[in-house]
């Protein structure tokens, strides 16, 4: 513990220094030069007359901000000549720059060129801004996509009128075992009378669900909520079966299925080691991620319906608030699924905005559920290796009484 304790106070020390270092050298300044533009130029780059090349990696959000208010706005590499001066005349361009030591990336800085009466907007975007330099962390819980392969029905061309719909020989192929599990298991609990229910919503985005061709087939009954669980009726109470629909939370099949056992006492079904864990390990990694967090940011990525209900949805980089920003710490950033782009704005702009604010460390963060079915066995084997030694005989009582 006290080891622990120790690391503890030197990781903090270091923050501490960090967080120093940039307020030690953070210089916010302006610079008279010239400039043919009519709006205000957002620096991606430009050349400090001490510090050299100054990198700028916020500049597309400050040119967001100033464009979601109003302001004509570019983002652009600067290649002028900069000179410090106290007075301008109106027609001057005045370059409005905060720079730091960066302790990883060398001299970081937002900086902002305008003329006439758009110098006081650009002011006031570098003014806004800087507030938020600090020291940070950004928490990217990653989220997975609905399996690859869903429960895809064989061609009718592809089978005779009483061949079962899914076989395992003739299935379409696959890249999740768990969707061929349940795929056989549908096939195996249809070739024995029982009406199967396909249990979940089937992915982790609404409309993603894979059940629609089995619906329209008929070979299975879509029971995607406990509100379905609910109102379904079968021809047969003690011929019910149900198999998990790949993808679906779990957390939300063990509530269907409590109503459902409800309602079919004699429901059997696919065995828990062929449940797929995919969308409930997501979905914890965001909220273990939003849980540390003192601010959380998640693209528009259409699942509003579980993300937790103090997580702001981002559309563009021109939604950021300076006044939110700077007081944030650590940040959660929830991306849209991988393989699902979103237009506009995504987690790795979101990064790079963010970096250009202060020394940063993207945190990626993921849960994974281990499934194991041979615990017995491991539990025998391993009493087998404790050696028990041999119990001696107990004395009757005569033998006893007879030491006594």
């Amino acid at each position: 513990m006290a080891s622990r304790h120790a690391n503890g106070k030197n990781a903090s020390g270091i923050y501490r220094a960090i967080e120093e270092s940039v307020n030690r050298t953070r210089l916010t300044e302006h610079f008279a030069t010239r400039t043919n533009d009519n709006g205000v130029v957002v620096a991606s780059s430009f050349h400090h007359p001490s510090r050299g090349y100054v990198w700028c990696p916020a500049s597309p959000l400050l040119a967001a901000w100033l464009i979601s208010r109003g302001v004509p706005a570019s983002v652009q590499p600067l290649e002028v000549c900069l000179q410090q001066s106290s007075s301008q005349t109106p027609e001057e361009g005045v370059l409005f720059a905060t720079t730091y030591q960066d302790v990883d990336h060398g001299t970081i800085g937002i900086a902002a060129l305008a003329q006439g009466p758009l110098r006081d907007r650009a002011e006031q975007a570098i003014r806004a801004w800087t507030a938020c330099l600090r020291t940070r962390r950004l928490l990217v819980p990653l989220v997975d996509t609905a399996c690859a392969s869903p429960l895809v029905p064989l061609p009718p061309q592809g089978r005779e009128e009483r061949t079962p719909l899914l076989t395992s020989k003739h299935r379409a192929p696959s890249v999740c075992g768990l969707a061929d599990a349940a795929r056989d298991c549908i096939v195996g609990f249809k070739q024995r009378g029982d009406t199967v229910l396909l249990v979940g919503d089937g992915g982790l985005a609404a409309g993603s669900s894979s059940s629609a061709a089995w619906l329209d087939d008929q070979e299975v009954v879509a029971v995607a909520d406990e509100r379905a669980a609910v109102s379904i009726n079968v021809d047969d109470a003690a011929a019910v079966a149900f198999v998990v629909n790949p993808c679906s939370s779990t957390e939300e099949v063990a509530q269907i299925l409590a109503v459902l056992r409800t309602r079919f006492p004699l429901l059997r079904g696919q065995h828990p080691d062929q449940w797929c864990y995919r969308t409930t390990d997501s979905r914890n990694a965001v909220r273990t991620a939003v849980a540390q967090s003192d601010l959380a940011l998640a693209v528009q990525n259409g699942q509003a319906g579980w993300l937790p209900e103090d997580i702001l949805s981002v559309r563009s980089l021109g939604d950021l608030d300076p006044t939110a920003i700077a007081s944030a710490a650590t940040i959660t950033l929830v991306g849209a699924q991988r393989g699902f782009p979103v237009p506009g704005v995504g987690v790795n702009d979101l990064i790079e905005s963010l970096s250009g604010l202060g020394p940063t460390s993207v945190v990626y963060q993921r849960v994974v559920s281990s499934i194991s079915t041979d615990f017995l066995k491991t539990a025998d084997t391993s009493r087998s290796r404790v050696s028990v030694p041999p119990s001696t005989p107990a004395e009757s009582p005569s033998e006893r009484r007879a030491k006594s």
